[in-house]
């Protein structure tokens, strides 16, 4: 069962978290294979989105960061993999939601953390680039080298296609200019170890 916990101070009290947060900002954890956890969240949610009505500042920001990002992992057992790096029925969910639905022009912006494994490695400088030390490195831009070679590098690609041709499309075909998207390719992550 994979949850995502973001915890600060490692703590989980919520007094000592309170110190480091305005009480508009939410940390939570939530089980995203479970469709009943989901739509709980998002009742939470929808709550917690109205009792901060009187905020002119008010900008909703979902920052995604649950994975299994472990690729030895995820070759293992790659239906786990993608019901948790491909979380469909979290997005569609959120997609549902009135602040998508309804003409509130509220700010809404999704970041996703994807990940450099969504490339195969074997990019080749061009005769034509300058030579200097990005002679291998990958632009946002590029799209030939998207053919990743584990089931980890799929499923964030997968969960990166899905954003871009499910989730987007409804932000741009409402020409609502306060919903964004951006997809993060990190490549290091440094923190405690994921839990699985």
């Amino acid at each position: 069962k994979q949850e995502n916990t973001t915890k600060y101070n490692n703590t989980d009290d919520d007094e000592s978290n309170q110190r480091f947060f305005p009480t508009n900002i939410f940390v939570e954890s939530l089980d995203l294979t479970q469709k009943d956890a989901i739509e709980n969240w998002m009742t939470s949610f929808q709550m917690k989105v109205n009792q901060s009505d009187g905020d002119s500042r008010k900008h909703v920001i979902v920052i995604h960061t649950a994975a299994m990002s472990s690729p030895r992992q995820c070759q293992h057992d790659s239906s786990k993999a993608t019901s948790i790096n491909v979380p469909t029925h979290f997005f569609d969910t959120f997609k549902k939601h009135p602040l998508f639905v309804d003409d509130q022009n509220i700010p809404v912006t999704i970041i996703a953390l994807s990940t450099d494994q969504v490339y195969n490695g074997s990019r080749k400088k061009e005769q034509h680039e300058p030579n200097n030390n990005s002679d291998n490195f990958y632009t946002e831009e590029e799209v030939h080298g998207l053919q990743p070679v584990n089931v980890y590098g799929q499923t964030k690609l997968q969960m990166e296609h899905y954003l871009q041709h499910q989730w987007l499309p409804v932000a741009v075909r409402s020409g609502d200019p306060t919903k964004h998207l951006y997809l993060l390719r990190s490549s290091i992550m440094v923190g405690p170890h994921a839990p699985i």
